[in-house]
């Protein structure tokens, strides 16, 4: 348990604050210690197959021309950045191949931020093991809870990201405990924060790269804010509770109570997900549900004549509606967003891993053949589920006429599903196998799961480096 915040901590922004300056190594349990470093590799093994996308390429190449070389490494390129920009390319990295870990309540992605700020700041100031999982711990805390705070759903009506608006907040959590920063400056950093915080959807219009920048920039904003108030500047320390904090201008229906509740009687990093599928969360369910009726059956695309897929509606405007436009995906980015694409690449290749979202299968005849034949609904049945679970429905009808349906409670790789060390590892050699030979990704294996033990995190940091 941590200690309750003092009497200073009159507002949920001190609150949150308190919690970050007060937050040492010894107050995290086993388990945290120990999904820490699993959310880490997962995250290594996303960033560095995802720095040879060109988002990540030109967002490094942007970076060399932003500055000198700095401390921090930019996971597989040859050179290195200032923190801030360190930032910036590696959370561009991690979310540019979509299998990023996610949230269920607050509806986002959390580790991509956390990780990449997280690491170009300890790499700075030369931090151990145990300083890093703490400011870790400390940043997942704070996004997810200002992500629960905002109800993602409702943010997403507004036309906001949820990673980005909240991530900023859990970087400079991260910024502030590796600084060392006391209550009064950390809540200082969130208040700077706030004016950072964004992160438009309007990428889903015609597949463009900004959404692959959002955790990246709220890194970027959050490290900065820690500066910030490390020198001294100020910022409201009302921030998230203010007449015009972020839970009024970033979402329409606001639950400020999940910003504090039970805060310090456990951690919220445990409630993370991990992503099997290349694509949005919301497209998940529904796709495990399509591999195993295909797989059970021996499905192959002339055996269908409909695809019913029932999607939660928090989620429809990102891969359900319109239904005509996410029948015709162009891109990559527009694929992953497509509960059609999804539903039909999944019966054609059997599965939903990064290479079924490369271009040449967007364009495959096959798949595209099927893309007419997946329609999306919703229940409210399984809305009211959501978002403690993330339920899904899938029926196939076949030309034949027999219906054969599936259903399950929450995707593979959620809390109710989780996968173990052995699954992560092996998600983390298959993203990897191309880009990184057998005995670096030993040493990375071995380092990240005795990282508890490490006097300085710039081993590490050598290790994700290009020669």
């Amino acid at each position: 348990m941590i200690a309750a915040p003092g009497p200073v901590a009159t507002s949920a922004t001190r609150a949150l604050a308190g919690f970050c300056a007060r937050l040492r190594y010894a107050d995290l349990p086993p388990a945290v210690v120990q999904r820490s470093k699993e959310l880490l590799l997962d995250f290594l093994g996303v960033a560095r197959r995802g720095a040879t996308t060109d988002s990540a390429r030109t967002m490094a190449a942007l970076a060399r021309t932003l500055g000198p070389e700095g401390p921090s490494v930019l996971i597989g390129f040859p050179h290195r950045a200032a923190p801030q920009y360190a930032a910036l390319v590696n959370g561009t990295s991690g979310h540019s191949i979509e299998m990023d870990d996610v949230t269920t309540r607050s509806s986002l992605h959390p580790g991509v931020v956390v990780f990449p700020a997280a690491l170009a700041l300890a790499e700075d100031v030369d931090a151990a093991g145990p300083a890093f999982l703490t400011a870790v711990a400390a940043g997942y805390e704070v996004v997810m809870r200002v992500g629960e705070a905002l109800n993602g759903a409702e943010a997403y009506k507004v036309g906001f990201h949820p990673t980005a608006v909240a991530g900023v907040f859990g970087a400079a959590a991260i910024g502030s405990a590796l600084l060392s920063l006391d209550e009064e400056r950390t809540a200082y950093a969130f208040g700077i924060a706030g004016s950072m915080a964004a992160g438009s959807m309007e990428y889903l219009t015609d597949g463009a790269w900004t959404k692959r920048m959002h955790p990246g920039w709220a890194a970027h904003s959050g490290l900065l804010a820690a500066r910030m108030a490390q020198a001294g500047y100020t910022g409201p320390t009302t921030i998230f509770e203010g007449a015009h904090g972020i839970l009024t201008g970033y979402t329409r229906t606001a639950s400020p109570e999940r910003l504090t509740a039970a805060l310090g009687g456990g951690f919220k990093l445990l409630e993370t997900n991990i992503k099997v599928h290349a694509c949005c969360r919301y497209m998940h369910g529904p796709i495990d549900c399509v591999l195993a009726l295909t797989r059970a059956h021996d499905l192959r695309p002339d055996d269908i004549a409909e695809i019913r897929c029932v999607v939660l509606a928090g989620g429809r405007a990102l891969v359900a509606d319109p239904i005509a436009v996410k029948q015709n995906p162009r891109n990559t980015v527009d694929a992953q967003f497509s509960m059609p694409f999804g539903a039909a690449v999944a019966v054609v290749k059997r599965t939903a891993g990064l290479d079924a979202f490369a271009q040449e299968v967007v364009d495959d005849p096959v798949v595209r053949s099927l893309l007419p034949r997946v329609t999306c609904a919703s229940d409210p049945a399984l809305d009211a589920r959501a978002p403690a679970r993330w339920p899904a429905r899938v029926t196939i009808v076949l030309r034949d006429g027999r219906e054969l349906t599936d259903a399950v409670d929450d995707p593979r790789g959620s809390e109710s599903a989780p996968l173990d060390w052995r699954a992560l590892v092996e998600k983390f050699t298959a993203l990897t196998a191309d880009v990184l030979d057998a005995a670096r990704r030993v040493r990375l294996l071995e380092t990240v799961g005795a990282l508890e033990q490490e006097a300085s995190l710039r081993p590490l940091g050598r290790l994700l480096g290009a020669d």
